[in-house]
């Protein structure tokens, strides 16, 4: 059994910050944390994947519901997240005029 990553999410004001492996374990709770801020601020959602270490295709896929749904704006992500979304050619669509950069 491979050892697990630990996942983090922590909600400030209108932004999500997440940290760890967003996988299939990971990704149903970011896509609830996300919802329910969405449902209760006024503003548009920030997600920050900055410190997201591991994105695998259902990650990306609970990513790509968000965006069809609540459209949350990425503000930034990581080296790791940037790699999946360059493979996949998904960056795009997230902040459609806005190329995501990864962070240091």
């Amino acid at each position: 059994m491979p050892p697990q990553v630990a996942f983090s999410i922590d909600v400030r004001a209108d932004r999500v910050i997440l940290s760890g492996s967003l996988d299939s374990a990971s990704a149903p709770e970011m896509s609830r944390a996300v919802l329910r801020l969405s449902f209760l601020s006024a503003r548009q959602v920030e997600l920050d994947l900055s410190n997201v270490t591991f994105l695998d295709c259902s990650g990306l896929s609970a990513l790509l519901q968000l965006q069809r749904s609540v459209s949350p704006f990425v503000v930034a992500v990581s080296a790791a997240v940037q790699r999946v979304l360059d493979l996949t050619d998904s960056g795009l669509i997230f902040n459609a005029n806005t190329p995501l950069l990864p962070t240091a």
